[in-house]
């Protein structure tokens, strides 16, 4: 976990460094094979948090047995990387000089303690139902039937009002 992490850190910085901002990213590995679900999640809360509980909902019913969210934060001004697994946490993080060039402080160990409790609870944990409407709404927003294969990577926009769209 700790390869995939540091990867996933470093293609964040290499995202900042060319001059763009860093969609929140999710790689998650699942029985059907790895993938990356990218999440452009607008400013209203609700509207991210329903993002963020598409993406906790998606893991379930793929069954994902652990995750990498990579992301980039403007306060502080740091990218992040927190791998998460039932049995283990890694986290690093970069704080971000964007001034005179793009460069970044030495990675540091993010400890779990200062995540909170809301990124490490999208991972399925135990018995958990999701109703057909969910699974249909999964379905069509992911576009991935029972029995087909899982895309390597999927983007989606979240409105804001909380309405989700995959890119083509």
């Amino acid at each position: 976990m700790r390869k995939q992490v540091l990867k996933e850190l470093r293609q964040s910085q290499s995202v900042i460094a060319g001059g763009d901002e860093v969609m929140p990213r999710f790689w998650i590995d699942t029985p059907q094979g790895a993938m990356t679900v990218m999440i452009e999640l607008p400013p209203d809360i609700t509207a991210r948090n329903k993002g963020m509980q598409l993406i906790a909902d998606f893991m379930a019913w793929r069954q994902a047995t652990s995750f990498i969210h990579s992301a980039e934060t403007m306060t502080p001004d740091l990218v992040f990387a927190l791998g998460i697994a039932r049995d283990k946490f890694y986290g690093l993080y970069s704080h971000i000089n964007r001034k005179p060039v793009v460069t970044f402080a030495r990675d540091e160990k993010l400890p779990l303690e200062s995540v909170g409790d809301e990124i490490p609870a999208m991972l399925p944990r135990g018995v958990r139902s999701i109703d057909a409407a969910r699974v249909g709404q999964l379905q069509e927003v992911f576009n991935l039937y029972d029995g087909e294969d899982i895309a390597p990577l999927i983007v989606i926009r979240m409105s804001d009002t909380g309405q989700a769209t995959r890119e083509h």
